[in-house]
């Protein structure tokens, strides 16, 4: 492990630098990397079905997500105790309105540009228990898919597409491997994206037939959400100064 300054890096220029270069990121652009950070965290949900029964820890095993699908960016994120062995597992929703922010960023980019620095995007978060008998759909798709993808698997190209959305990316986490593959319309496998609208369908299923309460439910995020904007938006404010 190397301490000290930045490793740079060699190459055939007389001075290499890292820095961020003077300037502002357009406000929906920000708002794209506030939502991929929440789309992308947390690695591990912590759960007590009840006040007495031990704290027991979900990894995620399987990310979907989908950019410009009727106006929105959303992603599923579903994690297990095991990652190949499922029994209860823990469904993640995270929506963005992406043409509601772009319009109403356009009415205040002009007047109001520390608000803006200031937001969240416009997001709808689900975090929702799922016992092993309301569980078991969801398992053996995850396995029928496990059957398309464990291997890798080929896109082919798609002579019309159709742009019902802009990329698709799915993330596998195994014991040993992980599987991540991101495509638009203009590829295809129809197996696999079959597979992964039945799965998707289950879960906006799951998560509105759910009616359970637990006792806790701990997001053991990387990094605290709230100051890793403030972070972001100090870096933008000095950015302009």
């Amino acid at each position: 492990m190397k301490k000290g300054n930045f490793p740079n890096g060699k190459g055939n220029a007389e001075c290499i630098k890292s820095k961020r270069i003077k300037g502002h990121i357009f406000p929906i652009r920000r708002l794209e990397y506030l939502f991929d950070f929440l789309a992308d965290e947390p690695d591990s949900i912590f759960v007590k079905e009840n006040e007495n029964s031990e704290r027991e820890c979900f990894r995620r095993i399987l990310l979907i997500r989908v950019w410009r699908q009727k106006h929105h960016n959303f992603s599923w994120s579903i994690y297990s105790k095991e990652k190949e062995n499922f029994d209860s597992l823990i469904i993640r929703k995270v929506v963005w309105d992406l043409d509601g922010d772009t319009e109403l960023y356009k009415e205040i980019i002009k007047e109001k540009k520390n608000k803006i620095l200031e937001s969240w995007p416009t997001v709808e978060i689900y975090n929702v228990y799922l016992a092993q008998d309301n569980a078991k759909k969801i398992n053996r798709l995850i396995t029928k898919l496990d059957s398309e993808i464990e291997n890798g698997f080929v896109l082919s190209k798609k002579s019309k597409p159709i742009w019902e959305w802009r990329d698709l990316e799915i993330i596998r986490l195994y014991k040993k491997k992980l599987i991540h593959f991101t495509w638009s319309p203009e590829k295809e496998n129809k197996r696999v994206q079959n597979k992964l609208k039945k799965i998707l369908f289950e879960l906006n299923l799951a998560q509105q037939k759910a009616n359970k309460n637990i006792f806790e439910m701990i997001l053991n995020y990387s990094k605290n959400p709230t100051e890793y904007k403030e972070e972001e938006c100090m870096i933008e404010q000095k950015m302009k100064s």
